[in-house]
């Protein structure tokens, strides 16, 4: 009888095996009664009803697992002492993170002590705003002070102990590892591999001049760190050392799609090479690997600039570089015509 409270209340025939939260459910109508019931008492305890849960599929399949169904309502309060906020809050919080649900309450008070710990003995408040803004160190698979431990064996050194506390304190999505603690280290080591053997970087200048940067480049796929250092060095002939400068000047570059950052590459490419009046850019651009990085910075609506000068043969009149970073205004002012020009041709 014990272990048959421990089911969780489904539909009817239903095992997807789905982690808890994530599963896609079926429309409301086809539920069985006692799970209609179950979450109706379970949605009570949150203070919904009906049609609440009905546009909230994950919370729904949380509540199912719930036994009994009222524990929701412990589990809100406990949620609601640990983030310091009222319930309208709370109830945004576990909307957009419903398997917070789940987490006892003796776990969740554990995880909080550890994650006050780690920043040096923060404060209840603290340690509430830090966990209103990312609770989903509340239930990521490793506590945060293991991920940090494990950083700390990948990145100290070259970093000391307090400028680590330093990135994770501004970056603490970097603790919330979503294949535990173990696998996150072992992503950064790969990403740190990547970045010495594409641009011929020690470890220390990877980390220092890259990493501290944009310290998330530590979750990225070290397979997409690589594609996108290879679609910069490919696209203009570029060699180690003149790429670790592009991404010393534009370190983000990495964090784009390898796709949207080689076709953005070959963008480039062609309009300034369909120009005789700007083919030496090209030139500029694979010897100065700041003026490339700040090139690849701008959003594709000002590549749309340099389109519009050479579909309308206004090329000769400015220079490319100048087209590229004048300020809008100044920009419509001198070509009065570009965005009914930009118009006529998406009709």
């Amino acid at each position: 009888q014990q272990q048959q409270q421990q089911q969780p209340v489904g539909t009817a025939g239903s095992e997807s095996g789905v982690p808890a939260g994530q599963e896609e459910l079926p429309p409301p109508d086809t539920f069985t009664q006692e799970a209609r019931e179950h979450c109706e008492r379970a949605g009570r305890c949150l203070g919904l009803w009906g049609s609440s849960l009905t546009v909230r599929p994950a919370l729904r399949g949380v509540l199912l697992q719930l036994q009994p169904p009222e524990l929701a309502g412990t589990r809100f309060q406990a949620l609601q002492e640990v983030l310091g906020v009222r319930y309208q809050a709370v109830l945004r919080i576990i909307t957009d993170h419903p398997r917070l649900l789940l987490l006892p309450e003796d776990q969740a008070l554990a995880r909080v002590a550890g994650i006050g710990a780690f920043w040096g003995h923060a404060s209840p408040q603290e340690t509430s705003l830090l966990l209103r803004t990312n609770p989903e160190l509340l239930i990521c698979p490793s506590p945060p002070e293991d991920c940090m431990c494990a950083l700390a064996r990948v990145l100290v050194p070259p970093l000391n102990f307090p400028e680590l506390v330093g990135i994770l304190t501004a970056h603490p999505g970097l603790l919330a590892q979503r294949r535990g603690a173990t696998a996150g280290a072992a992503n950064a080591t790969a990403v740190l591999l990547a970045l010495t053997e594409q641009m011929s970087l020690t470890k220390e200048e990877a980390v220092h001049g890259v990493v501290t940067a944009v310290p998330t480049l530590l979750l990225r796929s070290p397979g997409a760190v690589r594609s996108c250092c290879s679609a910069l060095a490919k696209s203009f002939h570029l060699e180690p050392y003149a790429l670790a400068g592009v991404v010393a000047t534009a370190p983000s570059l990495l964090l784009r799609s390898p796709a949207e950052l080689e076709l953005m590459c070959a963008r480039i490419r062609s309009l300034l090479g369909r120009s005789k009046h700007w083919q030496d850019g090209l030139e500029v651009l694979c010897a100065k690997p700041g003026a490339l990085a700040r090139t690849l910075s701008f959003d594709s609506s000002r590549l749309d600039r340099l389109q519009y000068l050479t579909s309308t043969l206004r090329d000769g009149g400015i220079k490319w570089h100048v087209a590229l970073t004048m300020p809008e205004a100044d920009w419509l002012d001198m070509y009065s015509g570009y965005k009914k020009w930009w118009a006529a041709r998406a009709r």
